[in-house]
């Protein structure tokens, strides 16, 4: 999956956790003291769509040479030298 495709996915759950979370219509699937889980859920969701990827903002040392590996998250290639990988 492109991640422009997870982004979407994940905003629009992340927004439909929210919006269950804020009305009655989670009792129907879980306990009434899982709403605080569900809105925790639904704010992280959307926040980590919002992040940048740090591999992709930070530019690489220009006396580095620009290697590209696999990460080792899925999906993710970084250059040689971004340390937040």
């Amino acid at each position: 999956m492109k991640r422009d495709v997870q982004a979407v996915v994940l905003i629009f759950l992340g927004s439909a956790l929210l919006r269950i979370s804020f009305t009655d219509i989670f009792l129907r699937y879980v306990k009434e003291g899982m709403r605080p889980f569900l809105i925790a859920t639904g704010a992280i969701l959307l926040a980590t769509t919002m992040s940048p990827n740090p591999c992709l903002t930070k530019a690489p040392s220009p006396t580095m040479a620009m290697v590209t590996v696999r990460c080792a998250s899925p999906g993710c290639y970084c250059f040689r030298c971004c340390r937040s990988c």
